[in-house]
């Protein structure tokens, strides 16, 4: 999934504090690293988010055997 317009992002950068984005964007690595492909069939990534100067954030599932 590709997320091109970010709520947070915009808040953040209208307000001179895109060096808080990293920090606010691991809050998805709570619930991504949550999901075992063992057992959920799936594996989360993201290789590429607007925090980190990239066009977009890049929010990758793939699935796996279980």
């Amino acid at each position: 999934m590709h997320v091109k317009k970010c709520f947070f992002f915009d808040f953040f950068l209208s307000h001179d504090a895109v060096e808080v984005m990293p920090a606010f964007c691991s809050l998805d690595d709570l619930w991504g690293d949550l999901l075992h492909p063992k057992k959920h069939g799936v594996s989360f990534s993201r290789p590429q988010m607007l925090s980190k100067g990239y066009s977009h954030c890049f929010f990758k599932f793939d699935r796996t055997s279980l």
